[in-house]
């Protein structure tokens, strides 16, 4: 794992919902690299309306990449999970995670998956469900279905009955 470069991936399942905004705050992130994307998670778990519990499981797949360090990983999901999250959350369990990127991902990729081929725009890169599906229908029945269903899926919804 060379942990040169961040891919944000953006799943679009319908080319109607993509706008020039999202694409002007995609470009942002790129542009301000890693650190502050990570800052924003904490910001947000932070933040007192937050489902927490997604983002912590965020954390966990950043400290395996070893962008982050859980010092206690089990306190972490105590005060997370177990049964209701801690009251003092937003205090206490950030404590227990820091940044550990410094000099890793220096650059940062936008990719969208998407249902077909529309303008490009620079700076982007994609994925269409066709590309997909090519790939998923080799492998066994579930893959086929899977398939067939990404290709019925590249028009745009409500076009025909499901």
């Amino acid at each position: 794992m060379d942990r040169k470069t961040a891919f944000l991936v953006e799943l679009k399942t319908d080319m109607s919902s993509k706008s020039a905004d999202q694409e002007s705050h995609l470009r942002d992130a790129c542009g301000m690299g890693l650190a502050p994307l990570v800052d924003g998670i904490f910001e947000i778990c932070r933040s007192k309306d937050c489902n927490r519990r997604k983002y912590v499981h965020l954390l966990h797949l950043l400290d395996k990449l070893e962008l982050v360090t859980i010092s206690d990983p089990g306190k972490l999901n105590e005060m997370t999970f177990y049964p209701q999250p801690k009251p003092y959350w937003t205090t206490k369990a950030l404590e227990l995670v820091k940044p550990a990127f410094e000099g890793k991902l220096k650059h940062t990729r936008v990719i969208y998956i998407q249902p077909r081929e529309s303008d490009p725009k620079p700076g982007f890169e994609y994925i269409y469900f066709e590309d997909v599906a090519d790939i998923v229908q080799r492998y066994g029945e579930l893959g086929r279905v899977f398939a067939k269903s990404l290709r019925g899926w590249t028009e745009d919804p409500g076009l025909s009955a499901p």
